[in-house]
């Protein structure tokens, strides 16, 4: 899936998301809770030139919502 320019989750924890999401972007994830990182995802979804665009995405689930300032990435609850 990384040939063709995408991130590909069947069942995978938030954690392992956002450790792909934070090599690709360059960025650090901070985590408001740790049981964050075991919220679940399932998706195929476009690299984009942005990533507050994946995270806008990740969002949509209801269960999360991200803070970014700088290159700092920062999970809170919803």
């Amino acid at each position: 899936s990384w040939h063709e320019g995408r991130f590909v989750f069947k069942s995978t924890r938030l954690e392992t998301v956002l450790k792909q999401f934070a090599r690709w972007y360059d960025v650090t994830v901070l985590y408001e809770n740790e049981s964050l990182k075991e919220i679940l995802f399932t998706g195929n979804i476009r690299k984009y030139e942005d990533g507050s665009e994946l995270l806008d995405i990740l969002m949509d689930t209801n269960k999360i919502r991200f803070e970014q300032k700088e290159n700092i990435v920062y999970v809170k609850e919803k």
